[in-house]
């Protein structure tokens, strides 16, 4: 009986939904953004039918039947616009409605995956983002009535709705991105920390301090904030606050301009062209591997390696093993494998003696040995 009510409301709520809209079922368009009959007909109310029955048979939740019976007596709620403009005045116009649903704004980092049920309506804010999802998975513009597929880029301030049942979403692809969204949803991060003990590690020997959000390990590396994290892994962040040389990159921000010149003047790094430094772009394990070797007294000048096998060098400088190598040199590098790489470079051995980084630090006066060995045994690290 509760399947058969249940059905039934959804169809009431689907009949009433098309005999609104086949009044005018001229296709949509941007001067007239509605979505086309022929769409709602073959695609969307097919499966909205669908995901109902699926629902019934394996037994509803009772928010869902709550949400059912006010579908049925809002009929047009399943219409949800959001803030775009054009679409809620013509809808207001044409149906008689007014669209009520409120979007829910979500911060999101480079590769998290927000995805909904058939009627969850995405709109991009700001950053960049692609419609993701298993195969025959969609989103459908609402503002034009047409239908993005998987692995597709979407528009800012467009409004796109989930159509088909088996999880349609976003993928960011910028380094952040905010989306607003309507209905259910559920966010995939894009990459689960691994080493916030070897953080912790760090941070108690004043070598890593995060960012006003925190560690931030699960996102990318900017080459700006790989450069500071080598500074102050080197115990050198003072002299850097201080240094008076002339920064020779031009688009380096202010905050960081101290440090670029810094690293400038003690070799440390040379830019990506004689006055650029590139501060916002990902920062790359080989890149960052070039920054550690460096600060071993090894030189790419001198020919003691070179940028493209600066990895496969930090097996023969101590810094990984073989396996560490190849398990880090695959996908993205992460905020939470500089830190990695950083406990590890810590005992390794200066170019050319048996004093390690940290042994040098110690002598230096940045930490002690017994918060070098307190730190190393609760970083997680072999």
């Amino acid at each position: 009986m509760r399947k058969k009510t249940i059905l039934l409301a959804a169809a009431c709520t689907v009949f009433a939904a098309v005999s609104a809209v086949s009044a005018f079922s001229s296709p949509g368009s941007q001067s007239d953004p509605l979505i086309p009959l022929s769409y709602i007909n073959g695609k969307f109310i097919p499966g909205i039918i669908e995901e109902t029955g699926r629902r019934a048979d394996t037994g509803l939740l009772p928010a869902y039947d709550k949400a059912l019976e006010k579908l049925d007596g809002e009929r047009e709620n399943w219409l949800l616009l959001g803030e775009n403009a054009a679409v809620y005045k013509a809808v207001s116009d044409r149906l008689g409605v007014s669209p009520t649903g409120k979007l829910t704004d979500v911060s999101l980092k480079k590769g998290d995956l927000i995805t909904g049920r058939i009627g969850t309506g995405f709109m991009l804010r700001t950053g960049g983002a692609a419609v993701s999802g298993p195969a025959g998975s969609a989103l459908v513009n609402i503002s034009q009535g047409s239908e993005l597929a998987s692995g597709k880029a979407v528009s800012i301030k467009s409004y796109y709705m989930a159509v088909t049942p088996n999880g349609a979403g976003l993928k960011i692809t910028s380094g952040t991105a905010v989306v607003a969204v309507s209905g259910r949803y559920s966010v995939t991060p894009a990459y689960k920390p691994k080493y916030v003990k070897a953080a912790d590690a760090l941070h108690s020997l004043n070598l890593f301090k995060g960012t006003s959000l925190g560690y931030e390990l699960d996102r990318p590396a900017t080459r700006i904030e790989a450069l500071v994290m080598l500074i102050r892994l080197l115990g050198e962040e003072d002299e850097a606050s201080g240094c008076a040389d002339k920064n020779p990159f031009t688009d380096v921000p202010g905050w960081a301009a101290k440090y670029a010149a810094y690293a400038y003047a003690k070799g440390y790094t040379t830019g990506t062209s004689p006055n650029r430094f590139s501060p916002a772009s990902d920062a790359t394990l080989s890149q960052y591997m070039t920054f550690i070797l460096r600060a071993l007294s090894y030189s790419d000048a001198d020919g003691d390696f070179g940028f493209k096998d600066s990895l496969d060098f930090s097996v023969k400088a101590g810094i990984f093993s073989q396996k560490e190598k190849e398990t880090l040199k695959n996908g993205v590098f992460y905020r939470d494998q500089a830190v990695y790489a950083s406990v590890k470079a810590l005992s390794a051995s200066l170019k050319g003696g048996d004093k390690t980084l940290a042994g040098k630090l110690i002598s230096e006066g940045v930490f002690t040995q017994s918060a070098f060995d307190n730190a190393l045994s609760n970083a997680g690290v072999d």
